[in-house]
């Protein structure tokens, strides 16, 4: 079992989603070290490059959406891709421990992705994929 994890809007306190039943994700750490961020236009040629900044990354959390039947299953889905909108920005919170709830990291991120498998074959749960881009707000 994984802590709990909430998307949150981008005003830091309005709750939006509460991720549970976490199977895995990627580690949640940024390279530290400072790098060269490059910026590129598409209508220019060139870049712009930032010396000591840090460089987005992606983070990925599959988990199971569990209902009572395959309509519930479907419900939760639609609330899912309902409440958490695509190519918007929230904050992702979540538990440092399985024990304390009270005490949250947070990360700024952006959604990229939100997939949903196995509701065809299975009645009563399902397995999704949301991918967030961290420093890239």
């Amino acid at each position: 079992m994984t802590p709990k994890h909430y998307i949150v809007a981008s005003d830091g306190s309005t709750p939006v989603y509460t991720i549970n039943n976490v199977i895995e994700r990627n580690p949640f750490t940024a390279i530290d070290v400072p790098q060269e961020v490059e910026i590129t236009n598409l209508r220019s040629q060139g870049a712009v490059t930032i010396s000591g900044g840090l460089a987005p990354y992606d983070i990925q959390i599959r988990f199971l959406i569990k209902g009572t039947d395959y309509a519930d299953v479907m419900t939760q889905i639609a609330s899912l891709r309902s409440a958490v909108l695509v190519k918007t920005n929230y904050y992702l919170k979540y538990d440092k421990t399985l024990t304390n709830n009270q005490s949250l990291e947070s990360i700024k991120v952006r959604v990229k992705s939100i997939d949903v498998d196995g509701t065809r074959h299975i009645t009563r749960f399902a397995f999704a994929t949301i991918t967030l881009r961290a420093l890239a707000w």
